[in-house]
């Protein structure tokens, strides 16, 4: 049995929110101070408030289009192109393809697409007063670019240190008063700990508010108020790269240091989207914050590659159904625990779309130093007793040069298989999953002399041979979180 290590990316995500609508006639929306009024009152699906289209587009001083015939919505202001299709996971901002926390909808003959989207992709800010149950917009003038000195005067202090009795550093920054937001691997496994100011004030943990391990983020609670405003976010969608950008963490320990760099590139794994930068992170780094150069932050700077200068930060988007439903309370009434069995959590990734992600070329291509290797596709399942089975399936040339090249290339199938092991336990840390690889296909000559008999079906029917021949296996146990993995010619 091998050690599942933190070698390789995490690179997850999860979408299992619950599918009610509510109907909320009592939602009140404003912006710039004015209450909007709409002739199909405000819904809440999936804890994301949606608006009829024209309503919010044109408020915000959009132009629209719609298409009846595609259902697909096209909002245009100044610079900025949105186009979104009912029913559909993805939108378009200026041509870079956005996921959805909710898809747009028609209710009662009306097109509902998702506020807060729609608001922070035109440059708008949005919050959530739940106890009045309004949602407040905030048409931004346009902000000037701070120079880093200025970005760092006006945002310290809203970057803290955070200590656990796991023995893990890291940093994190101001949500709402009295919550931090920072990466769940920063406070995983802890039962106390402490929140330090860049003043140097130590406030204790009460315990975790809500989290997410797909994503790594998660919010924590202080014991008491801290008295500091909360940063300002905004979506990186609003981003593009080669734009500067400038991080505020606590690598090593060193507190609150400032980095500069640029965006590198927008990535997609598992739903998780991140922000690649070329400001650097390290230990300590993680849970800290990326700013973009008006000073919001875009992103949580987590994770970093020890070959060359891979850096990335998870999406700030993730949280935006965190802050209109558990931290849009009152501080006194937000609920924290240790015990993470009682705290809020998103729930595993859906295995429909585990499978999707899978059949994309980045998994379905294996690269050697020999040579390329392509999957045909890859199955994910639960068999009878409900554990993961992952399967791929490889066929005809591409087995033959499997094959042919297995003794040359079986040092780096083995890093192969543990970074997929790793990867799939990443998404899935609390069961057991079976990954597998397996030439399949079906032959019209006897193959007995070649495979054994457990990996030849015949058929009468067709008077034809299925050959499966496992050639990959991986055991990964949650309980160990370690892997057992065998591969052969």
């Amino acid at each position: 049995m091998k050690k599942l290590s933190l070698l390789f990316i995490t690179l997850v995500f999860t979408f299992a929110f619950s599918m009610q609508v509510d109907a909320a006639s009592n939602i009140v929306v404003k912006i710039n101070g004015e209450v909007q009024s709409y002739q199909q009152p405000p819904v809440i699906d999936n804890g994301s408030t949606l608006v009829p289209m024209r309503g919010i587009f044109e408020s915000l001083g959009a132009t629209i289009i719609w298409d009846g015939n595609t259902k697909t919505v096209i909002g245009q202001k100044e610079d900025t192109t949105i186009i979104l299709v009912v029913g559909n996971d993805f939108a378009l901002v200026n041509g870079k393809s956005v996921k959805l926390e909710q898809k747009a909808k028609i209710i009662n003959k009306s097109t509902m697409v998702p506020l807060r989207f729609v608001s922070e992709a035109l440059g708008a800010k949005v919050t959530w007063d739940g106890n009045t149950k309004t949602v407040i917009i905030t048409k931004s003038k346009e902000k000037k670019n701070l120079t880093p000195q200025e970005l760092f005067e006006l945002n310290n202090k809203k970057v803290v240190l955070i200590k656990t009795d796991a023995g893990l550093l890291g940093s994190g920054v101001i949500i709402k008063d009295g919550l931090v937001l920072t990466n769940y691997h920063v406070i995983e496994g802890m039962t106390a700990g402490t929140i330090t100011t860049s003043e140097g004030k130590k406030y204790q943990i009460e315990g975790i508010v809500v989290f997410n391990k797909n994503t790594d983020l998660a919010v924590i609670k202080s014991t008491e108020k801290f008295n500091i405003e909360p940063i300002e976010i905004n979506s990186p969608k609003t981003a593009k790269s080669g734009e500067k950008i400038v991080t505020i963490g606590n690598p090593e320990g060193f507190q609150n240091t400032i980095s500069e760099g640029i965006i590198s590139g927008f990535r997609e794994y598992f739903g998780i989207q991140f922000v690649q930068i070329t400001a650097p992170i390290t230990h300590g780094s993680s849970g800290g914050a990326l700013f973009n150069q008006k000073g919001e932050v875009i992103g949580i700077t987590s994770k970093a590659s020890r070959e060359g200068n891979l850096n990335f930060a998870v999406s700030i988007d993730h949280i935006s159904h965190w802050l209109e439903g558990t931290l849009a309370q009152e501080y006194e009434n937000i609920k924290a625990s240790f015990n993470l069995e009682d705290v809020p959590n998103d729930g595993p990734l859906p295995l429909e779309y585990l499978e999707k992600q899978l059949n994309t070329e980045d998994f379905l291509t294996i690269e050697f130093e020999s040579g390329t290797i392509q999957l045909d596709f890859y199955r994910a399942n639960r068999d009878s007793k409900g554990t993961i089975q992952v399967h791929g399936v490889i066929s005809g040339e591409n087995y033959k040069t499997y094959n042919t090249n297995y003794d040359k290339n079986e040092e780096d199938l083995g890093l192969w298989v543990e970074a997929m092991s790793y990867i799939l336990y990443s998404i899935y840390p609390e069961e057991d999953i079976n990954f597998t690889v397996a030439f399949e296909e079906i032959v019209n000559e006897d193959p007995s002399g070649y495979f054994s008999d457990n990996e030849i079906f015949y058929s009468e029917e067709t008077g034809k041979w299925l050959i499966i021949h496992s050639i990959i296996e991986s055991k990964i146990s949650a309980e160990d979180e370690e892997y057992d993995a065998k591969t052969r010619p």
